[in-house]
């Protein structure tokens, strides 16, 4: 390191997109496509790393579209249609203007994505009216192959984006660590894309472990704002236990698959009681939710009120138990899943690189699986226009780090928003660099990134970030899960806000060096993580009703005349301020008076148009 600087190396690049998912790397490809000097960084391995390895996965495009490329799609399923349907789900509180976006650019990025896994030797499972039912990492293997295909895109793996750099107003570069060699390099460059993904406050995960809302915290310390932290949506169905398992989501793909395939044995869903919770729950939305993407949100709120009730199992879940058929009818059915798993997983019984035979095992034994609400999938993050523009010139922000596509729910794809918005911001960013100045980078500036980023290296003792994260998962865990109240909330926000102000400034790590120093790398995760979670229940404590998937038990009803409103936060002198805007509006007005609760809500808005298993249009619900 050069006496005069307190980082180790420089990199300089025109762009810098951040983030080995499909937003960072359709960014990457849009600029290198438009001849342009690209770098892409990510924490981990291109193809090994962040959220979209754990996709379920499905992703669509429109049925005239996929009838043009020779699919066998549902041409009345127009991007008119797909639109209103995605504006109707989030509870009119999406930007329209970045659903039009969505809608009108999709196409022609999952088809390439789709064309790249084949390349890739991957399978793509196409049904009506426009989707593809694929694994998660069938899409990154996919993604890589699109890397492979721009060979000047420079890529740099196992490195933490930390912060921006600004100067003039302007975003110049950003700081970063190499999580190996401890390395602090600066990246200076003229635009900077963030595809970072969301965030994960709760202590029971269902996704890659390093979601701390990286991108979020990057912003919110460079004077932007995010919006819509509220909303968290949940997976039903994710295993609990055993221990080997726990976190996965085989379950919840087995049971939504059941819709799909009527040989497979439906579980029945069971409380501690031994009471079939399937028998609580109205038929019409039972209806609702199996086979399509409303299940996420029915299966929450239904679950949710019987966990809140003292009714669930050990570890905070329920039962999918098939105590109702024999143990040759189960393997029976499971004819055409033990078929299909191998030609992504190779083996009959392999998901995600785990063997579930033990659970087959379990249920000729007579023994139920243990399952719970997992959370997925952030739909608040990063405030940005349709150009994904943020209000730094030369900063964007695209996919799940991102926010305003889905409102206070999301339906349709992640993976979709995640292509559309990471090519357009590679395409807005590569337009910008063209006319802006040469990127000065003010050392003052990154002088004060770099203090706060060694500063847990510098303390003799302190707290540890590892206690810390387990502290703020528990205040998540307390407060701001799937079901909500005033009292959990303050209590959580309390915490929260203690661990922010008392113990985050005293953070220190035991090992001194910067080299493969892993509680070092968890104390950058924390202080953007802490941010996230404030900002969440904050705002949750203001929106005094129910909406998408922020479920008050306090505030059962739907309010659109007094919150139909995003809150967003900045972080000023040290404080999260909130604000509040309505959400743009291009075509459909927004609504007026109040419903009972989000289910009657959610039966307004039953997709017209659904596969022969009854799928929503988004595809395979998963």
């Amino acid at each position: 390191m050069s006496e005069n600087r307190r980082y180790d190396r420089e990199i300089a690049t025109d762009i810098l997109a951040v983030g080995g998912g499909g937003a960072g790397v359709m960014g990457a490809v849009a600029a290198s496509e438009a001849s342009v000097d690209v770098v892409l960084v990510m924490k981990g391995a291109l193809g090994r790393s962040g959220n979209t390895i754990m996709a379920g996965g499905s992703f669509a495009m429109d049925g005239p579209s996929a009838v043009s490329y020779g699919y066998d799609g549902d041409p009345k399923f127009t991007k008119d249609e797909w639109f209103e349907e995605i504006v109707k789900q989030s509870f009119y509180l999406a930007d329209q203007k970045i659903v039009e976006t969505y809608v009108e650019r999709a196409a022609p990025l999952v088809k390439q994505v789709v064309d790249w896994g084949r390349k890739a030797k991957q399978y793509f499972h196409f049904f009506k009216p426009g989707g593809f039912f694929t694994a998660g990492k069938s899409i990154s293997l996919a993604l890589r192959q699109g890397v492979k295909e721009h060979p000047d895109i420079k890529v740099i793996e196992d490195v933490v984006i930390t912060d921006i750099l600004t100067k003039d107003g302007r975003c110049v570069g950003g700081v970063g660590v190499d999580v190996y060699s401890g390395e602090i390099i600066v990246f200076k460059s003229k635009a900077v894309i963030l595809g970072t993904g969301g965030f994960q406050p709760f202590s029971f995960k269902c996704t890659v472990s390093d979601m701390t809302g990286d991108g979020m915290g990057i912003v919110l310390r460079a004077g932007l704002s995010v919006a819509d932290m509220e909303f968290l949506l949940f997976v039903p169905g994710v295993c609990l236990s055993p221990s080997l398992h726990r976190g996965s989501i085989f379950p919840f793909l087995y049971n939504i698959l059941t819709a799909t395939f009527p040989d497979l044995v439906a579980p029945r869903m069971k409380n501690a009681k031994g009471e079939d919770i399937g028998q609580k729950i109205p038929p019409d939305h039972l209806a609702l939710a199996m086979g399509s993407e409303w299940m996420k949100l029915v299966f929450t709120y239904w679950w949710g009120k019987e966990i809140a009730a003292g009714n669930g199992s050990p570890n905070g879940g329920i039962y999918f138990s098939f105590d109702h058929v024999s143990g040759e009818e189960f393997i029976a059915g499971t004819k055409t899943l033990v078929s299909m798993m191998p030609i992504w997983y190779k083996t009959p019984w392999k998901f995600q690189g785990d063997d579930f035979s033990d659970m087959r095992d379990a249920v000729l034994a007579g023994e139920p699986w243990e399952v719970g609400l997992g959370h997925e999938y952030s739909n608040g993050g990063i405030l940005v226009n349709e150009k994904t523009e943020t209000k730094i010139p030369g900063f964007y922000a695209a996919g799940e780090c991102s926010t305003g596509c889905f409102g206070a729910h999301r339906v349709h794809d992640a993976l979709v928003e995640m292509l559309v918005q990471g090519y357009v911001a590679g395409e807005v960013a590569s337009a910008y660099i063209k006319d802006a100045p040469e990127p000065v980078i003010d050392m003052a500036q990154v002088e004060s990134h770099v203090e706060r980023i060694t500063a847990p290296l510098s303390r003799a003792k302190g707290v540890s970030p590892t206690e810390i994260q387990r502290l703020l998962e528990a205040a998540g865990d307390k407060g701001f899960g799937f079901v909500r109240n005033e009292d959990r909330m303050k209590a959580a926000l309390a915490d929260v806000e203690r661990i922010r102000t008392e113990m985050i400034p005293k953070m220190a790590v035991k090992s001194k060096t910067r080299a493969y120093n892993q509680e070092w790398i968890e104390s950058l995760g924390v202080e953007n993580l802490v941010l996230c979670i404030e900002s969440g229940l904050r705002t949750a404590l203001m929106r005094k009703e129910s909406h998408g998937t922020h479920i008050r038990e306090d505030y059962p009803e739907v309010d659109h005349d007094n919150f139909l409103v995003r809150y967003c936060h900045t972080l000023v002198d040290g404080k999260l301020k909130q604000t509040t805007i309505k959400p743009n509006v291009t075509r459909m007005p927004l609504p007026t008076g109040k419903m009972a609760n989000i289910m009657e809500y959610a039966l307004s808005c039953e997709p017209k148009f659904k596969n022969a298993a009854g799928s929503s249009s988004a595809g395979v619900p998963v």
